[in-house]
């Protein structure tokens, strides 16, 4: 399992394909393999050493199968460096950069980007389900610029804060944005450079931080993804160590997304 987030161990641990072939491999079959056809349990050598073959079935499975990985249409090294930096970095890169460092095209990263966001809000569901202790907290509002008819201007969107405590600490968060109509969209107030009307709730406000960037003009249909990506971060801030492996983990594990290829 990769530990930390040093960018020159990150390097000397994935250099091929088949380094990362062998991480997600070591991922899915760590309990052992069953088979998607007909649930059975054994299994012989595939068509490569990344493959398991059903011993009653003969169904031939890849170890991207049924992953978040399956038909990317650039390499697994790739993939694995653009979720290294979408777990490591404080504030999100915009695709552009993203596909300028890794070298694919900018739709591509952008696609894998929110794929990413999505596992990520997935991850956060699953383990908020998982925890007894939960409840909402006061609705707060985010600033964006929203693209809509006869919206210009920054809006404001609101969003719910579901949190898990524990011991009185904040263990999990998930944020999901509440979105009304359009009607009831109303812009900001600015008065003496400051925004007012906003709740002054800390974790909301790190996330208007965060957003305000690259990011501060993305359109309703994204703005659950940005949302999804910040609450990860937030349930890893005691844990950064492992927060790379928690994110390839899930994409291997957890639920799929569905998600429509659709730039923002």
């Amino acid at each position: 399992m990769f530990q930390g987030m040093s960018l020159t161990d990150f390097i000397k641990s994935f250099k091929t394909e088949d380094d990362c072939k062998q991480y997600l491999y070591d991922i899915k079959w760590k309990s052992g393999f069953i088979c998607r056809h007909c649930a059975h349990e054994k299994c012989w050598p595939g068509r490569t050493r990344f493959h398991a073959r059903c011993r009653q079935c003969n169904y031939d499975e890849s170890v991207t199968a049924h992953t978040a990985f399956h038909r990317i249409q650039f390499s697994l090294l790739k993939a694995f460096f653009l979720a290294y930096h979408e777990t490591t970095l404080l504030k999100s890169v915009s695709s552009r950069n993203l596909a300028e460092l890794v070298g694919v095209n900018p739709k591509t990263a952008l696609y894998f980007a929110h794929k990413v966001r999505r596992v990520m809000g997935d991850w956060v569901s699953a383990h908020m389900e998982k925890d007894k202790i939960a409840g909402n907290c006061p609705v707060d509002s985010i600033i964006v610029t929203h693209r809509g008819k006869d919206l210009n201007g920054l809006q404001k969107v609101n969003i719910l804060l579901n949190q898990s405590r524990k011991c009185g600490r904040v263990r999990y968060i998930h944020c999901k944005a509440i979105k009304p109509d359009e009607s009831t969209l109303n812009p900001c107030h600015l008065v003496a450079g400051k925004y007012v009307d906003e709740a002054k709730n800390i974790i909301a406000w790190n996330f208007k931080t965060g957003l305000t960037g690259v990011h501060h003009h993305c359109s309703d249909k994204y703005q659950q993804n940005y949302l999804d990506e910040y609450s990860f971060k937030f349930c890893h801030r005691n844990n950064k160590r492992h927060i790379w492996h928690s994110l390839i983990r899930w994409m291997v594990v957890g639920k799929l997304p569905e998600f429509q290829r659709n730039a923002a």
